[in-house]
């Protein structure tokens, strides 16, 4: 049976002028106007480390990342923050698929219940490969403590 353990980290870097983000965040290059307009500008830092576990028809996989954004606009640095943790088994001669994944992210550590938490489930038919495929997923989102959503999301891959 073969196996393997992965373990990689990452960090980037970059000066943005007019990155658009997600209302989430609450930037504004603008704070002397009456709307947030979502752009950040100012210098974003970020690192992160994952992992991957192999083992026969098993896979495990985690990552972990941190983003710091310092905005040109006000003095106040922001934190953000998110993970994922992903099982998944292989069966059928690897034609078969299922899979549970967990995954958490808070735009701005500071900000109390804005933190969004999705559970999902997944059912993958590997047709032809990669080049034929069907997937399938449940998801459960929690964004912030009083919104649950809930989505059944399918998608047929055909590749040539």
């Amino acid at each position: 049976t073969e196996s393997f353990w992965s373990v990689a980290a990452n960090a980037y870097s970059s000066d943005d002028t007019d990155s658009v983000q997600p209302p989430e965040f609450g930037f504004d290059s603008t704070p002397g106007t009456l709307d947030a307009d979502n752009l950040f500008v100012g210098r974003r830092t970020a690192v992160g480390i994952d992992s991957q576990f192999h083992a026969g028809a098993f896979d495990l996989m985690a990552e972990y990342l941190q983003v710091e954004w310092s905005p040109e606009a006000s003095g106040a640095d922001i934190e953000s923050d998110g993970f994922y943790l992903q099982g998944l088994w292989s069966f059928g001669a690897r034609r078969f698929q299922v899979m549970a994944k967990y995954d958490e992210f808070d735009p701005r550590k500071t900000r109390p219940l804005d933190s969004t938490s999705t559970w999902t489930a997944g059912f993958n038919w590997y047709l032809r490969g990669h080049d034929l495929k069907w997937v399938t997923n449940l998801q459960r989102v929690d964004v912030g403590p009083l919104d649950t959503q809930t989505k059944l999301l399918t998608r047929f891959q055909l590749a040539f």
